[in-house]
C-alpha cells in the first residue's frame, strides 16, 4: 500500500466518522426535544 492510498483511505475513514457523529448528534437532540415536549 502506497502512501497516496493510506491518506486517500484515513480521509474516507475519517468522513465516516464525521458522518456518524453529526447523525448521532442529529438524533440525540432530537429526542431529547421529542422527549421534553
Amino acid at each position: 500500500m502506497t502512501s497516496t492510498d493510506n491518506s486517500s483511505f484515513e480521509l474516507f475513514v475519517a468522513s465516516i466518522f464525521v458522518f456518524l457523529k453529526v447523525n448521532v448528534d442529529f438524533h440525540f437532540n432530537f429526542l431529547i426535544l421529542f422527549y421534553r415536549m
